[in-house]
């Protein structure tokens, strides 16, 4: 079973299943698939966590939250007396992470696919390059941008 926030994503993980692959490799391909179709849902900008149990009992997670850049630093957002600055860690530039989606969803891949790697972000390149019908939900966040 396959569960998604997007139709064609969830078609793609059960493609992936029934290709012989595993369901780290369906969470693979589901997710590079929700990254275009339903982008505000699966996007690659982001990053999350992965917990994982095999049959046998045996578990691991793995958190690929984003993370704040290098240059990050403690005070960042005060001014020279100690002040917040308003504002400064939701609407500038130093309010970004660094994604780590692509990478967790690598490192998943490396730990627990079967499946080559292109086998589970072609479906997503074939949306992409082919394109695909919106669905009702979509069409209406893309008429408010």
């Amino acid at each position: 079973m396959v569960v998604s926030a997007h139709p064609l994503a969830s078609d793609i993980g059960i493609a992936i299943l029934k290709k012989g692959g595993n369901a780290s490799d369906a969470t693979v391909a589901v997710q590079f698939a929700l990254a275009v179709v339903y982008p505000s849902a699966g996007n690659i900008g982001g990053g999350g966590f992965f917990v994982y149990r095999s049959n046998n009992g045996s578990y691991s997670t793995l958190d690929f939250r984003e993370k704040a850049p290098i240059s990050a630093y403690r005070d960042m957002y005060l001014d020279s007396n100690d002040k917040v600055i308003k504002n400064l860690s939701l609407y500038s530039h130093k309010a970004v992470g660094v994604p780590g989606t692509v990478d967790g969803m690598f490192e998943i891949h490396q730990k627990y696919g079967k499946l080559k790697w292109e086998d589970l972000i072609q479906p997503s390149i074939n949306l992409a390059e082919n394109g695909f019908v919106l669905t009702l939900r979509e069409s209406k966040n893309l008429k408010f941008l």
